[in-house]
Protein backbone atom coordinates (compact mmCIF):
# COMPACT_ATOMS: atom_id res chain seq x y z
CA UNK A 1 0.00 0.00 0.00
CA UNK A 2 1.33 3.41 -0.90
CA UNK A 3 2.19 5.82 1.88
CA UNK A 4 0.17 9.06 2.14
CA UNK A 5 2.23 12.18 2.49
CA UNK A 6 0.33 15.24 3.71
CA UNK A 7 1.35 18.61 2.34
CA UNK A 8 4.23 20.15 4.32
CA UNK A 9 4.16 17.23 6.79
CA UNK A 10 7.18 16.08 8.74
CA UNK A 11 6.87 12.38 7.93
CA UNK A 12 10.54 11.60 7.55
CA UNK A 13 9.78 8.11 6.32
CA UNK A 14 8.85 9.68 3.03
CA UNK A 15 12.40 10.78 2.47
CA UNK A 16 13.37 7.34 1.18
CA UNK A 17 11.87 6.32 -2.13
CA UNK A 18 9.71 3.25 -1.92
CA UNK A 19 9.39 0.51 -4.52
CA UNK A 20 5.60 0.84 -4.38
CA UNK A 21 3.56 3.86 -5.39
CA UNK A 22 3.61 6.88 -3.13
CA UNK A 23 0.47 8.99 -2.91
CA UNK A 24 1.20 12.69 -2.61
CA UNK A 25 -1.55 15.03 -1.39
CA UNK A 26 -1.89 18.40 -3.11
CA UNK A 27 -3.58 21.53 -1.81
CA UNK A 28 -5.12 24.32 -3.86
CA UNK A 29 -3.40 27.63 -3.13
CA UNK A 30 -6.01 30.19 -4.18
CA UNK A 31 -3.74 33.09 -5.09
CA UNK A 32 -2.76 34.86 -8.31
CA UNK A 33 0.91 33.99 -7.76
CA UNK A 34 1.96 30.65 -6.27
CA UNK A 35 5.63 30.07 -5.42
CA UNK A 36 6.61 32.80 -7.87
CA UNK A 37 4.52 31.43 -10.76
CA UNK A 38 1.66 33.66 -11.99
CA UNK A 39 -1.65 31.86 -12.36
CA UNK A 40 -3.27 34.56 -14.52
CA UNK A 41 -2.68 33.05 -17.96
CA UNK A 42 -5.27 34.72 -20.16
CA UNK A 43 -7.07 32.42 -22.59
CA UNK A 44 -9.56 33.39 -25.30
CA UNK A 45 -13.28 32.59 -25.45
CA UNK A 46 -14.97 32.91 -28.83
CA UNK A 47 -18.21 34.88 -28.73
CA UNK A 48 -21.19 34.25 -31.01
CA UNK A 49 -24.62 35.75 -31.63
CA UNK A 50 -26.33 32.54 -30.45
CA UNK A 51 -25.59 30.23 -27.48
CA UNK A 52 -24.21 26.73 -28.09
CA UNK A 53 -26.96 25.17 -25.95
CA UNK A 54 -30.54 26.02 -25.06
CA UNK A 55 -30.47 28.81 -22.52
CA UNK A 56 -33.09 30.61 -20.50
CA UNK A 57 -32.23 34.29 -20.29
CA UNK A 58 -34.09 36.38 -17.75
CA UNK A 59 -32.27 39.76 -17.72
CA UNK A 60 -33.11 42.29 -20.40
CA UNK A 61 -29.99 43.24 -22.32
CA UNK A 62 -29.22 46.87 -23.05
CA UNK A 63 -26.66 46.25 -25.78
CA UNK A 64 -25.78 43.35 -28.06
CA UNK A 65 -25.88 39.85 -26.53
CA UNK A 66 -22.82 37.75 -27.27
CA UNK A 67 -22.51 34.16 -26.03
CA UNK A 68 -19.49 32.05 -25.16
CA UNK A 69 -18.71 28.76 -23.44
CA UNK A 70 -15.99 27.48 -21.12
CA UNK A 71 -14.97 23.84 -20.76
CA UNK A 72 -14.38 23.43 -17.02
CA UNK A 73 -14.21 20.46 -14.68
CA UNK A 74 -15.13 16.94 -15.66
CA UNK A 75 -18.21 14.88 -16.42
CA UNK A 76 -20.82 15.05 -19.16
CA UNK A 77 -22.06 18.56 -18.39
CA UNK A 78 -18.85 20.58 -18.14
CA UNK A 79 -19.81 23.50 -20.39
CA UNK A 80 -20.20 26.78 -18.50
CA UNK A 81 -21.98 29.52 -20.44
CA UNK A 82 -21.05 33.20 -20.36
CA UNK A 83 -23.12 36.02 -21.82
CA UNK A 84 -21.69 39.43 -22.66
CA UNK A 85 -24.16 42.33 -22.90
CA UNK A 86 -21.85 44.33 -25.14
CA UNK A 87 -22.01 48.10 -25.33
CA UNK A 88 -19.41 50.64 -26.42
CA UNK A 89 -20.09 52.62 -23.24
CA UNK A 90 -20.44 49.91 -20.57
CA UNK A 91 -20.58 46.16 -21.15
CA UNK A 92 -22.06 43.72 -18.62
CA UNK A 93 -21.03 40.08 -18.14
CA UNK A 94 -23.14 37.18 -16.85
CA UNK A 95 -21.75 33.73 -15.96
CA UNK A 96 -23.95 30.67 -15.47
CA UNK A 97 -22.05 29.80 -12.29
CA UNK A 98 -24.42 27.05 -11.10
CA UNK A 99 -24.52 25.53 -14.61
CA UNK A 100 -28.33 25.29 -14.71
CA UNK A 101 -28.59 26.73 -18.24
CA UNK A 102 -30.32 29.84 -16.91
CA UNK A 103 -28.93 33.36 -16.86
CA UNK A 104 -30.33 35.28 -13.90
CA UNK A 105 -29.76 38.85 -12.68
CA UNK A 106 -27.87 37.52 -9.65
CA UNK A 107 -25.25 36.00 -11.99
CA UNK A 108 -24.10 39.41 -13.16
CA UNK A 109 -20.36 39.70 -12.50
CA UNK A 110 -18.91 42.61 -10.55
CA UNK A 111 -16.44 44.68 -12.53
CA UNK A 112 -13.50 46.92 -11.70
CA UNK A 113 -11.05 48.59 -14.10
CA UNK A 114 -12.39 46.63 -17.06
CA UNK A 115 -12.09 43.23 -15.37
CA UNK A 116 -15.01 41.05 -14.24
CA UNK A 117 -14.83 38.39 -11.54
CA UNK A 118 -16.95 35.29 -10.98
CA UNK A 119 -16.79 32.51 -8.42
CA UNK A 120 -17.97 29.03 -9.29
CA UNK A 121 -17.42 25.35 -8.55
CA UNK A 122 -16.30 23.59 -11.75
CA UNK A 123 -18.56 20.63 -12.66
CA UNK A 124 -17.51 17.44 -10.88
CA UNK A 125 -15.24 19.26 -8.39
CA UNK A 126 -15.46 20.56 -4.82
CA UNK A 127 -13.28 23.68 -4.68
CA UNK A 128 -14.68 27.11 -5.48
CA UNK A 129 -12.54 28.84 -8.12
CA UNK A 130 -12.21 32.52 -8.90
CA UNK A 131 -12.24 33.49 -12.58
CA UNK A 132 -11.42 36.83 -14.14
CA UNK A 133 -12.63 38.07 -17.51
CA UNK A 134 -11.72 40.98 -19.77
CA UNK A 135 -12.64 42.07 -23.27
CA UNK A 136 -10.57 41.11 -26.28
CA UNK A 137 -10.29 43.10 -29.49
CA UNK A 138 -13.48 45.00 -30.40
CA UNK A 139 -15.53 42.88 -28.00
CA UNK A 140 -15.46 39.90 -30.35
CA UNK A 141 -13.53 37.75 -27.91
CA UNK A 142 -13.46 37.44 -24.16
CA UNK A 143 -10.32 36.53 -22.22
CA UNK A 144 -10.41 34.58 -18.97
CA UNK A 145 -7.99 33.42 -16.28
CA UNK A 146 -8.41 30.96 -13.41
CA UNK A 147 -6.83 31.76 -10.04
CA UNK A 148 -4.85 29.21 -8.08
CA UNK A 149 -2.35 26.36 -8.49
CA UNK A 150 -2.01 23.09 -6.61
CA UNK A 151 1.09 22.52 -4.50
CA UNK A 152 2.55 19.52 -2.74
CA UNK A 153 5.88 17.83 -2.06
CA UNK A 154 7.46 15.10 -4.16
CA UNK A 155 9.67 12.40 -2.57
CA UNK A 156 12.97 12.36 -4.45
CA UNK A 157 16.33 10.85 -3.55
CA UNK A 158 17.25 14.28 -2.14
CA UNK A 159 14.19 14.28 0.14
CA UNK A 160 10.85 16.06 -0.15
CA UNK A 161 10.88 18.78 -2.78
CA UNK A 162 8.19 21.46 -3.43
CA UNK A 163 6.00 20.72 -6.44
CA UNK A 164 3.43 22.87 -8.25
CA UNK A 165 0.86 21.56 -10.73
CA UNK A 166 0.03 24.06 -13.48
CA UNK A 167 -3.33 23.97 -15.25
CA UNK A 168 -1.99 25.31 -18.54
CA UNK A 169 -5.21 25.10 -20.58
CA UNK A 170 -7.46 26.56 -17.88
CA UNK A 171 -10.01 23.73 -17.64
CA UNK A 172 -9.49 23.17 -13.88
CA UNK A 173 -8.51 19.56 -14.66
CA UNK A 174 -5.04 18.02 -14.47
CA UNK A 175 -4.18 15.27 -16.91
CA UNK A 176 -1.02 13.55 -18.16
CA UNK A 177 -1.67 14.31 -21.81
CA UNK A 178 1.17 16.85 -21.92
CA UNK A 179 -0.96 20.01 -21.83
CA UNK A 180 -0.46 20.69 -18.12
CA UNK A 181 2.87 21.08 -16.35
CA UNK A 182 4.67 19.91 -13.23
CA UNK A 183 7.27 22.10 -11.50
CA UNK A 184 9.67 20.64 -8.94
CA UNK A 185 12.14 22.83 -7.06
CA UNK A 186 14.83 20.16 -7.00
CA UNK A 187 17.66 22.38 -5.75
CA UNK A 188 15.38 24.35 -3.37
CA UNK A 189 16.48 27.72 -4.69
CA UNK A 190 12.90 29.02 -4.72
CA UNK A 191 12.76 29.00 -8.54
CA UNK A 192 11.70 26.54 -11.22
CA UNK A 193 14.32 26.23 -13.96
CA UNK A 194 12.76 25.57 -17.39
CA UNK A 195 13.29 22.02 -18.72
CA UNK A 196 15.33 20.91 -15.70
CA UNK A 197 12.62 21.63 -13.10
CA UNK A 198 9.55 22.54 -15.18
CA UNK A 199 8.26 19.75 -17.41
CA UNK A 200 5.12 18.62 -19.19
CA UNK A 201 2.82 16.58 -16.93
CA UNK A 202 3.22 13.23 -18.69
CA UNK A 203 2.84 9.66 -17.47
CA UNK A 204 6.63 9.53 -17.44
CA UNK A 205 8.45 12.57 -16.01
CA UNK A 206 12.20 13.10 -15.75
CA UNK A 207 13.33 15.35 -12.87
CA UNK A 208 17.03 15.64 -12.18
CA UNK A 209 18.45 12.17 -12.90
CA UNK A 210 15.32 10.37 -11.70
CA UNK A 211 12.37 9.21 -13.76
CA UNK A 212 8.86 8.95 -12.29
CA UNK A 213 5.65 7.33 -13.47
CA UNK A 214 2.73 9.58 -12.48
CA UNK A 215 -1.00 9.16 -12.10
CA UNK A 216 -2.74 12.38 -11.12
CA UNK A 217 -6.36 12.71 -10.03
CA UNK A 218 -8.28 14.95 -12.42
CA UNK A 219 -9.01 17.41 -9.61
CA UNK A 220 -5.31 17.57 -8.75
CA UNK A 221 -5.96 16.53 -5.13
CA UNK A 222 -3.59 13.56 -5.22
CA UNK A 223 -0.71 12.27 -7.31
CA UNK A 224 0.43 8.65 -7.36
CA UNK A 225 4.19 8.49 -7.90
CA UNK A 226 6.30 5.48 -8.89
CA UNK A 227 10.06 5.67 -9.29
CA UNK A 228 10.69 3.93 -12.59
CA UNK A 229 13.01 0.98 -12.39
CA UNK A 230 15.00 2.17 -15.35
CA UNK A 231 18.29 1.31 -16.93
CA UNK A 232 20.71 4.19 -17.20
CA UNK A 233 23.99 5.20 -18.74
CA UNK A 234 26.30 8.20 -18.57
CA UNK A 235 26.76 11.18 -20.87
CA UNK A 236 29.82 13.42 -20.94
CA UNK A 237 29.38 16.67 -22.87
CA UNK A 238 32.46 18.74 -23.71
CA UNK A 239 32.64 22.14 -25.42
CA UNK A 240 36.19 22.48 -26.78
CA UNK A 241 37.40 26.05 -27.27
CA UNK A 242 40.57 27.40 -28.82
CA UNK A 243 40.45 30.36 -26.48
CA UNK A 244 38.68 31.13 -23.21
CA UNK A 245 36.92 28.89 -20.72
CA UNK A 246 33.38 27.53 -20.52
CA UNK A 247 31.93 28.73 -17.21
CA UNK A 248 28.50 27.09 -17.60
CA UNK A 249 26.25 25.49 -20.18
CA UNK A 250 22.69 24.32 -20.71
CA UNK A 251 22.38 21.47 -23.24
CA UNK A 252 18.81 20.49 -24.12
CA UNK A 253 17.95 17.03 -25.43
CA UNK A 254 14.69 15.30 -26.35
CA UNK A 255 14.23 11.52 -26.09
CA UNK A 256 12.37 9.64 -28.82
CA UNK A 257 9.29 9.34 -26.59
CA UNK A 258 9.19 13.13 -26.15
CA UNK A 259 10.87 13.25 -22.74
CA UNK A 260 12.79 16.57 -22.44
CA UNK A 261 16.10 16.66 -20.61
CA UNK A 262 18.65 19.28 -19.65
CA UNK A 263 22.37 18.73 -19.03
CA UNK A 264 24.16 21.47 -17.09
CA UNK A 265 27.51 19.81 -16.41
CA UNK A 266 30.28 19.82 -19.01
CA UNK A 267 33.32 17.60 -18.84
CA UNK A 268 31.70 15.42 -16.17
CA UNK A 269 29.57 12.24 -16.51
CA UNK A 270 25.84 12.79 -15.99
CA UNK A 271 23.55 9.81 -15.44
CA UNK A 272 20.63 9.64 -17.89
CA UNK A 273 17.87 7.11 -18.62
CA UNK A 274 18.67 4.65 -21.38
CA UNK A 275 17.35 5.69 -24.78
CA UNK A 276 17.97 7.65 -27.96
CA UNK A 277 18.01 11.45 -27.71
CA UNK A 278 18.15 14.31 -30.18
CA UNK A 279 20.06 17.54 -29.61
CA UNK A 280 17.57 20.44 -29.37
CA UNK A 281 19.74 23.37 -28.35
CA UNK A 282 22.65 24.68 -26.32
CA UNK A 283 23.42 27.81 -24.31
CA UNK A 284 27.09 28.34 -23.55
CA UNK A 285 28.58 30.93 -21.19
CA UNK A 286 32.28 31.66 -21.79
CA UNK A 287 34.95 33.84 -20.19
CA UNK A 288 37.59 34.96 -22.67
CA UNK A 289 41.30 35.46 -21.98
CA UNK A 290 40.66 39.09 -21.02
CA UNK A 291 38.13 38.03 -18.37
CA UNK A 292 35.12 39.22 -20.42
CA UNK A 293 31.92 37.17 -20.07
CA UNK A 294 30.09 35.99 -23.20
CA UNK A 295 26.80 34.16 -23.81
CA UNK A 296 26.24 32.15 -26.99
CA UNK A 297 22.72 30.75 -27.52
CA UNK A 298 22.46 27.99 -30.15
CA UNK A 299 19.23 26.46 -31.39
CA UNK A 300 18.57 23.58 -33.75
CA UNK A 301 17.06 24.39 -37.12
CA UNK A 302 15.56 21.79 -39.46
CA UNK A 303 16.11 18.05 -39.77
CA UNK A 304 16.33 15.64 -36.87
CA UNK A 305 19.36 16.93 -35.01
CA UNK A 306 22.38 15.15 -33.61
CA UNK A 307 21.51 11.68 -32.31
CA UNK A 308 22.83 10.73 -28.86
CA UNK A 309 22.43 7.13 -27.70
CA UNK A 310 22.59 6.33 -23.99
CA UNK A 311 23.18 2.63 -23.36
CA UNK A 312 22.92 0.70 -20.12
CA UNK A 313 25.98 1.02 -17.86
CA UNK A 314 27.94 2.66 -20.70
CA UNK A 315 29.44 6.11 -21.12
CA UNK A 316 28.79 8.26 -24.19
CA UNK A 317 31.00 11.25 -24.93
CA UNK A 318 29.89 14.12 -27.16
CA UNK A 319 31.97 17.16 -28.18
CA UNK A 320 29.67 20.03 -29.14
CA UNK A 321 30.09 23.22 -31.15
CA UNK A 322 33.31 22.13 -32.81
CA UNK A 323 33.83 23.45 -35.31
CA UNK A 324 31.63 26.51 -35.66
CA UNK A 325 31.40 27.45 -39.33
CA UNK A 326 30.62 31.02 -40.39
CA UNK A 327 28.80 30.68 -43.69
CA UNK A 328 27.64 33.41 -46.08
CA UNK A 329 24.41 32.62 -47.89
CA UNK A 330 24.24 34.75 -51.05
CA UNK A 331 21.09 34.84 -53.15
CA UNK A 332 21.39 35.69 -56.83
CA UNK A 333 24.38 36.10 -59.10
CA UNK A 334 26.67 39.08 -59.32
CA UNK A 335 25.88 41.50 -62.13
CA UNK A 336 26.71 45.17 -62.65
CA UNK A 337 24.20 47.49 -61.01
CA UNK A 338 22.41 44.67 -59.10
CA UNK A 339 22.06 44.29 -55.33
CA UNK A 340 22.80 40.95 -53.70
CA UNK A 341 21.26 39.63 -50.49
CA UNK A 342 23.91 38.44 -48.04
CA UNK A 343 23.04 36.56 -44.84
CA UNK A 344 25.49 35.53 -42.13
CA UNK A 345 24.87 32.10 -40.63
CA UNK A 346 27.04 30.68 -37.85
CA UNK A 347 26.28 26.96 -37.85
CA UNK A 348 27.87 24.10 -35.91
CA UNK A 349 28.60 20.64 -37.24
CA UNK A 350 25.56 19.40 -35.28
CA UNK A 351 23.23 21.76 -37.13
CA UNK A 352 22.92 24.28 -34.30
CA UNK A 353 22.51 27.89 -35.38
CA UNK A 354 23.92 30.76 -33.33
CA UNK A 355 21.54 33.58 -32.47
CA UNK A 356 22.77 37.03 -31.47
CA UNK A 357 25.55 36.63 -28.90
CA UNK A 358 25.77 38.88 -25.86
CA UNK A 359 28.74 40.32 -24.01
CA UNK A 360 28.70 40.98 -20.27
CA UNK A 361 26.72 39.70 -17.30
CA UNK A 362 22.95 39.21 -17.35
CA UNK A 363 21.39 40.15 -20.68
CA UNK A 364 24.55 42.03 -21.57
CA UNK A 365 25.27 43.87 -24.79
CA UNK A 366 24.01 42.20 -27.96
CA UNK A 367 26.82 41.68 -30.48
CA UNK A 368 25.92 41.56 -34.17
CA UNK A 369 27.92 40.28 -37.12
CA UNK A 370 29.14 42.25 -40.13
CA UNK A 371 30.08 40.77 -43.48
CA UNK A 372 31.32 42.41 -46.66
CA UNK A 373 31.40 41.08 -50.19
CA UNK A 374 34.57 42.53 -51.75
CA UNK A 375 35.07 42.87 -55.50
CA UNK A 376 38.26 42.04 -57.42
CA UNK A 377 39.50 45.63 -57.14
CA UNK A 378 38.72 45.94 -53.41
CA UNK A 379 35.38 47.67 -53.81
CA UNK A 380 32.50 46.74 -51.42
CA UNK A 381 29.87 45.01 -53.53
CA UNK A 382 27.48 44.11 -50.70
CA UNK A 383 27.41 43.93 -46.92
CA UNK A 384 25.16 42.62 -44.17
CA UNK A 385 24.77 43.99 -40.66
CA UNK A 386 21.75 42.04 -39.45
CA UNK A 387 23.37 40.10 -36.63
CA UNK A 388 23.93 36.37 -36.33
CA UNK A 389 21.26 34.79 -38.46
Amino acid sequence: MGKRILLYSLLLAALSLQAEATEVAFKLVDEWTVMGIPTARWRPIKLAAEPQEELSVIPEFVGEARYGALQLGQGENKTVTVVLDYSKTESVLFVDANNDERIEPAERCPAANGVWEAKLIPPGQQNTRLLRFKLGVAGRTLLYAVRGNRVGKLPTKFGLRPVVLLDMNGDCVYDTGGRDQLCCDLDEDGKFTPIAERVALLQSVHIGDEEFVLKVSSSGDTLDVDLRDRQSGRLVVTVPLKEGEVTSALITLTRDDGLPLAVRETGKPVELPEGTYRLAGADVWVTDEAGQAWHFPFEFVGGKGLEVKIERDAQTEVALLAPVECRLDISGELAAGETLSVTVNCITAEGLKLGAASKGQGRGEVISAKAWLIGPEGQVLAHDDAGFG
